[in-house]
């Protein structure tokens, strides 16, 4: 695929092929190269591309003139098979814990427009959103913005569980919280989503040892299970567990031990980051770096876009009425006024 296309910016039949083959073999790894480059185009129609040229050796970035409905490098592709793609790579990007990269693929599905129906691929979409965006920031994270409320009304109604989940979550109420997985367990495994549930419980405990660390120096693991937890579990179960949130950099703190080997251990959360401003430093420059490659590999794609849409047959016919209302000596239509364009604003009717 990237000998074909080196951008994989065109997406086609293959893309979906490609995510799904490595879902269902666990080969999640294999899928990322193509999953971490950017969708900007769709192959064009057969009607177009029919009567222009194809040709592979047209240089770096211009996939989209040989990758066409016509060539034989994509089979048709419905919106279904769009809003699949995100979705199978949101679900890659869950199983490797890239919980960034997930919320942007599943929010490329919920905010897909629609006017009189939503689709179930979206509503299902929405349900992963709610779960990872609690594993990923421990809130209900707000939807893109060019999401319709009209859609999230939708959206809120049919997935009540998993926004009573994340409320529950947000206030802090461990027994809520619990109260909420053990009633709609059934929902989680019918919807292919209990694992994920499973972790957010992770997720609350992680949550709120952080947040203790703002209130507190230092702790017992006595006092921390009482903190945490509804009823105190063992110690040493909650050493551990938080010794891998130490160890794993999630939390900047340590364990000491007494003297006493039957004493408790203390957590001492530190007061001031681990790691150097240097460090911090090259991290935000290296983020800068990628976001501004990322600027410039849209910037060319938009420009393509743009010249597609100058050559369309709706923008040639509006030149046209144009150059003759000129010609006759009228005036041009303004914006709000119909100029012979129809957009088919229920675009995801035919998925419900």
């Amino acid at each position: 695929m990237l000998r074909l296309d080196p951008s994989a910016a065109v997406l086609t039949s293959t893309h979906l092929l490609l995510v799904k083959l490595c879902l269902q073999a666990k080969a999640y790894s294999y899928a990322l190269p193509i999953l971490n480059k950017h969708i900007c185009h769709f192959p064009d129609l057969p009607e177009r591309s029919s009567s222009e040229p194809s040709a592979i050796c047209v240089g770096p970035g211009s996939s989209l003139s040989f990758i066409t409905g016509v060539s034989g490098f994509s089979a048709k592709l419905t919106y279904q098979d769009y809003l699949r793609y995100f979705v199978y790579g949101g679900m890659i990007y869950m199983t490797l814990k890239e919980w960034q990269s997930a919320l942007h693929f599943l929010g490329v599905v919920i905010s897909m427009p629609t006017a009189n129906s939503v689709s179930a691929i979206m509503v299902e979409a929405y349900k992963k959103w709610v779960l990872v965006g609690l594993l990923e920031k421990g809130k209900l994270c707000a939807p893109p913005n060019i999401t319709a409320a009209h859609v999230m009304r939708v959206y809120q109604s049919l997935a009540r569980p998993y926004v009573s989940l994340a409320q529950a979550f947000e206030r802090g109420d461990l027994k809520r919280l619990q109260g909420e997985v053990d009633a709609a367990k059934d929902i989680w495994c019918a919807d292919n989503n209990f694992g994920l549930v499973s972790q957010v419980l992770d997720a609350f405990f992680r949550q709120s040892v952080i947040k203790l660390g703002r209130t507190f120096a230092a702790l017992t693991v006595a006092d921390l299970a009482r903190q945490v937890l509804p009823s105190p579990a063992e110690e040493t179960v909650t050493e551990s567990a938080v010794s891998s949130l130490i160890m794993s950099g999630v939390l900047d703190a340590s364990l000491v031990q007494t003297q006493d080997p039957a004493g408790l251990s203390i957590l001492r959360f530190s007061a001031v980051p681990s790691f150097p401003r240097l460090s911090h430093e090259l991290e935000v420059q290296s983020c800068l770096k990628k976001e501004r490659q990322l600027m410039e590999h849209l910037v060319c794609n938009l420009e393509e876009i743009n010249t597609a849409l100058g050559m369309s047959d709706e923008c040639l016919d509006s030149l046209q009425r144009g150059q003759a209302w000129a010609a006759s000596g009228g005036v041009n239509p303004t914006p709000t006024e119909t100029v012979g364009l129809e957009i088919d604003e229920d675009l995801m009717g035919d998925m419900s």
